[in-house]
């Protein structure tokens, strides 16, 4: 990623979670391209959401720096779910695929969170999701993990790795599985992203994406622009069009459907996207 990295300003996400309650926003991850507790506030985050009546605030969290006091704050915050991304079944393959040696680390706070929520009856959910790669499937890392973890969690979701929405294709021919989704040749279906759900960056923009790492489909500012205004704006209904007819040339959307390696260029030449597309 060669965008900026940053921190999400509250006054913005709190202004955010306050319009979209109004507008029917009943669901909040905080997550996306980032890791929620790098944010040494995250608390707050949970608790405005909650506090402003969204009914369910869940977070994905590789789980290294989820410890143990910085979970149960968080649970106390509000928050109704938790999901672990541990995309290995042994230490070996573990370190192999995240790059790091965080196995034990990562196994010992879900641990202690599964524990804590027995012992004071809370009722929060406790979820591990695992992508499917290649090494993953060959050395049958989904079985070791589901005897690994399934004591103390709610359930394991097995995916396949993808290409990132076409950002990472020329990696995915090394790394693919057999859950690895095979790329259409026909007429692809729109993506109901585009319809049933809002992705706010650290910067305050609208991505049409939930992994657009640099801003390639940002259609809105909420740092001047409302998110009535912003969901309904001519951005994003050109591309709402655009989808349903497939017509989709230059943009990541058809990189991601379709497995192409198009140059892809920001949604809007104009006002919005020369600020947003930072280097």
């Amino acid at each position: 990623m060669e965008r900026q990295k940053g921190f999400l300003d509250f006054q913005v996400y709190d202004r955010f979670i306050s319009d979209g309650v109004k507008l029917g926003l009943r669901e909040v991850g905080l997550y996306t391209t980032g890791e929620p507790f790098v944010v040494k506030n995250i608390d707050n985050y949970i608790a405005s959401a909650k506090q402003s009546g969204i009914d369910y605030v869940y977070i994905t969290s590789n789980g290294a720096l989820a410890t143990p006091e910085r979970l149960v704050s968080a649970v106390h915050s509000g928050l109704d779910s938790i999901k672990f991304s541990f995309n290995a079944g042994s230490r070996e393959t573990y370190q192999q695929v995240h790059g790091v040696d965080d196995f034990d680390k990562v196994v010992k706070n879900i641990k202690f969170i599964s524990k804590y929520r027995k012992k004071n009856n809370i009722d929060l959910k406790l979820i591990v999701s695992c992508i499917v790669t290649k090494v993953v499937e060959e050395r049958d890392e989904k079985t070791k993990l589901k005897k690994l973890l399934l004591p103390y969690i709610d359930e394991i979701s097995f995916q396949g790795v993808h290409g990132l929405m076409g950002q990472s294709l020329d990696q995915l021919s090394s790394i693919a599985s057999g859950m690895t989704d095979t790329i259409t040749t026909e007429k692809a279906k729109p993506c109901p992203m585009l319809w049933n759900r809002v992705h706010v960056s650290h910067e305050g923009y609208l991505s049409l994406c939930c992994v657009d790492f640099e801003n390639s489909l940002v259609y809105a500012d909420l740092n001047i622009s409302s998110l009535e205004k912003s969901w309904h704006n001519a951005i994003i209904t050109k591309m709402r069009k655009r989808h349903q007819s497939q017509e989709l040339d230059g943009t990541l959307c058809k990189n991601c459907l379709y497995g192409t390696r198009d140059a892809v260029s920001p949604l809007d030449q104009g006002s919005i996207i020369p600020l947003c597309h930072t280097k």
